[in-house]
């Protein structure tokens, strides 16, 4: 058997890409449940391995996009997504155990600046995200597809 070798494991809820090494194993989660599509983790993903897909759904809403991991051998685990998802749908782990937040290597040796952040609830959705700046956003009607993502978030 060659390593690293890479699974992912889903369930109704959860989507987990595995990275098996000889000795450890790391791997992220995405939250189904608490995902709301705001494609985040996308945008801030430094290796650009995560993807949304719809799940095989043919009318798509944002809610239902969901982030996937193209090529697991390609992320590096730095926990980037994990740091920046508003709606903490996404676990880092080592060894099958979440890492915490602040345990996170790229938090812990400083990597990223600490990031100050309210919880506030989403008037659509319900959902409580960390805000980290507050602010309002400005639409550019010439490229915007109607999503809501930049609202949602």
């Amino acid at each position: 058997m060659s390593y690293p070798r890479v699974e992912r494991i889903t369930n109704n809820h959860t989507d987990e890409f595995v990275l098996n090494f000889y000795i450890k194993n790391q791997s992220i989660e995405f939250n189904r449940d608490r995902c709301t599509g705001c494609s985040v983790c996308v945008k801030v993903c430094p290796k650009g391995v995560i993807t949304q897909t719809h799940q095989g759904k043919i009318r798509v809403k944002t809610k239902d996009l969901f982030p996937e991991i193209t090529d697991a051998t390609m992320c590096s685990y730095c926990g980037t997504c994990v740091y920046m998802c508003p709606f903490s749908a996404i676990t880092l782990k080592k060894n099958g155990k979440a890492i915490a937040l602040n345990d996170i290597p790229i938090v812990k040796e400083k990597v990223v600046p600490k990031l100050d952040s309210i919880r506030i609830k989403c008037k659509k959705n319900n959902k409580y995200a960390k805000v980290y700046v507050e602010g309002k956003v400005k639409i550019d009607w010439n490229r915007c597809i109607s999503c809501f993502s930049c609202y949602e978030v």
